[in-house]
């Protein structure tokens, strides 16, 4: 026997159980393969990265195996919490007329055959912040185990999953399973990639190596995109793999940051967001830290971007259509109260990492949370379609407030000014808007529009009038813009949001 490979990263687990017509990565003829809870009589819903999982950590489970007639050449993919590092806990043991097979954290071991293969805990990624780890197991033999008239012992064939004999519940050191998949025969590397993607992408595991689809194609290059290879998670459809994941959080990323078609919920399967088969939307960040600087003394334009970045790679023929909510705690990124006004994500279209505010799209929270959660709704990726975006989050110290005060200061000598309005506020998504000019006297105006980074985007002029009806269009994400009008005698600001 000889260990193939193992990935491991940090995961706060949780299951679902399923059989589907499609097979992971779209490798066929597998054996088994158990998905999600599996434990029926189980009332509450553990999760990983939103999909249920089967939890372990107050009692073991058996479950019987269908035929299988030799583990001679086999190969094995294990999705499992452990939240020790006890070298003897039992993560499954399987018993039957091909022999004996056992999973421990690093071990595989027989004892029919009488073996024991330790695993390289080099490739083992586990965080030293927490004792809770998710890992990818991939198990390959490519030796003989007994079979037939030798294991009259084991009449079934079945297998087990934690330690039957750790009678205290919070002694187990298994906390949940979230998938088990067994071929008889040793797959290729390819297939290896292709599966250990469809696992990954599923469960929000970090993954050394390429991300493969059930078509063969590079979706996340390790090596190319290596800076940003850090909590990797995905938005992705991919029918031959059996795989619909429609909202993603890499785990254990510090940020806690999540994004999902249309609206997160509780569960992956519960979010109504459609995708198309081929698309997806893969992320990772470059595990920097994201802290802001609060003692910086700031000007209405002085912005202070985190050093954290997140790189969002799109492929298919529908992503860039994807409409996403992001969700992001604050608190890991300024402490105290944050008028969401001030906080911002920050968005490089052109995905070279260049946050030169004139290439960029700043983009306002819709909402933060009393728990100081900030969610962005309606985020379009890649909509150059360079095929990748680079974002960030930053912060602009009082900057609405002090265009408010603009706004409701604005130099008006002698009341020339009657309304200046825009309507609907906010704007809906089509960008669609009316601004009427109410004036004392005729005269002509000039209306600018600008964005956050008080970049103009559109202008138009009325000439000769005392009362104006501008019907437009604004060609923008959902954030907050300034709308600026000018007279020959005075200024005046107005703010509109669009959402």
């Amino acid at each position: 026997m000889k260990i193939y490979k193992i990935i491991g990263t940090f995961c706060a687990l949780l299951i679902a159980h399923n059989l589907f017509a499609q097979s992971p990565g779209g490798i066929s003829s597998h054996s088994v393969w158990l998905i999600g809870n599996f434990r029926p009589e189980t009332a509450d819903q553990d999760l990983l990265n939103f999909n249920p999982v089967t939890s372990l950590d107050k009692s073991d489970l058996k479950i019987k195996l269908p035929a299988i007639e030799t583990l001679q050449r086999s190969t094995i993919f294990t999705v499992y919490e452990d939240s020790t590092v006890d070298q003897a806990t039992p993560i499954w043991k399987m018993t039957g007329d091909f022999g004996d097979l056992q999973l421990s954290p690093g071990v595989v071991s027989s004892k029919v055959q009488n073996s024991t293969v330790t695993f390289d805990e080099k490739s083992l990624k586990v965080s030293q912040a927490s004792k809770r780890k998710a890992i990818i197991n991939t198990y390959m033999c490519n030796q003989g185990t007994a079979t037939g008239s030798d294991n009259l012992n084991y009449k079934e064939n079945s297998i087990r999953f934690g330690n039957p004999d750790v009678d205290q519940p919070n002694l187990h050191s298994l906390k949940s399973v979230s998938e088990f998949i067994l071929y008889e025969r040793n797959l290729s590397d390819m297939e290896v990639s292709r599966i250990e993607t469809y696992l990954a992408l599923k469960y929000g595991i970090t993954l050394e190596s390429n991300y493969i689809n059930s078509a063969d194609e590079v979706i996340w290059d390790y090596e190319t995109d290596s800076r940003y290879s850090h909590h990797i998670a995905g938005i992705l459809r991919d029918d031959k793999s059996g795989l619909l994941q429609k909202q993603g959080a890499g785990y254990n990323n510090p940020e806690k940051l999540e994004i999902g078609i249309n609206k997160i919920e509780k569960l992956n399967t519960k979010n109504s967001g459609q995708l198309k088969d081929g698309d997806y939307l893969v992320w990772g960040d470059n595990d920097e830290g994201c802290r802001l600087k609060q003692n910086v003394v700031a000007d209405a334009n002085d912005f202070i971007l985190s050093d954290k970045k997140w790189l969002m790679r799109a492929s298919g023929k529908n992503a860039e259509k994807i409409a996403t909510e992001i969700k992001i705690d604050t608190k890991k990124f300024i402490s105290g109260s944050l008028q969401k006004e001030d906080f911002y994500l920050v968005i490089n279209r052109s995905g070279t990492g260049n946050f030169k505010e004139s290439s960029c799209e700043y983009i306002n929270p819709n909402n933060i949370s009393a728990d100081k959660i900030a969610s962005f709704s309606r985020i379009i990726w890649d909509a150059d379609g360079s095929g990748t975006d680079v974002f960030s989050f930053g912060y602009r110290p009082g900057f609405l407030a002090r265009m408010q005060q603009m706004t409701d200061s604005t130099k008006n000598p002698n009341g020339t000014l009657k309304s200046f309005e825009v309507y609907p506020n906010p704007v809906s998504v089509d960008g669609n808007y009316q601004l009427s000019v109410e004036l004392e006297n005729s005269t002509d105006v000039l209306i600018e529009i600008y964005d956050l980074s008080m970049k103009r985007l559109d202008s138009y002029k009325g000439s000769g009038q005392s009362s104006y009806l501008f019907s437009k269009h604004i060609n923008g994400p959902p954030a907050t813009y300034f709308i600026r009008l000018l007279t020959p005698s005075f200024e005046s600001y107005r703010m509109m949001v669009i959402q």
